[in-house]
C-alpha cells in the first residue's frame, strides 16, 4: 500500500514484512516499512487486482487498513480494494460505492 504520511507530506510505501512488492505484471516496488511501524497516513488508497483478491483474507492487512482508515482523511480503492476496505470494518463510517463484484465480494 502506498500513502502519504502527514510529517512532510511524503509518499510512503508499506508492506506486512517490509520487503519490495511485484505486481502481477511484473512492476517492482520498494517499500519505507513494515505494516507495524508504518506512520499514520493522510490519506490510504487501496489498490486492486488478484493480489488484493488474496489479501482480503490477511488478518495483518486487514489491521493495517483498519488502524489507518480510522484518522486517515481519505480512503480509496481501486476495483477490488474496495473488497479489502469492506471486510476490514472500514467502510462502515463512509460513504463509497463500488462496483458489483466487489460489493458481492465484500459481503463473504
Amino acid at each position: 500500500m502506498y500513502a502519504r504520511a502527514s510529517a512532510g507530506s511524503r509518499t510512503r510505501g508499506v508492506s506486512e514484512s517490509g520487503a519490495g512488492v511485484m505486481s502481477s505484471q511484473g512492476l517492482h516496488a520498494g517499500v519505507h516499512s513494515t505494516f507495524a511501524a508504518a506512520p499514520q497516513m493522510d490519506g490510504l488508497p487501496v489498490p486492486g487486482g488478484q493480489g488484493t483478491r488474496r489479501e482480503v483474507d490477511n488478518l495483518a492487512t486487514l489491521a493495517l487498513s483498519r488502524r489507518q482508515s480510522k484518522r486517515a482523511a481519505w480512503v480509496a480503492s481501486v476495483c477490488t480494494g474496495a473488497a479489502l476496505i469492506a471486510k476490514a470494518g472500514s467502510a462502515r463510517s463512509m460513504k463509497w460505492i463500488a462496483r458489483w463484484w466487489s460489493l458481492s465480494t465484500a459481503s463473504r
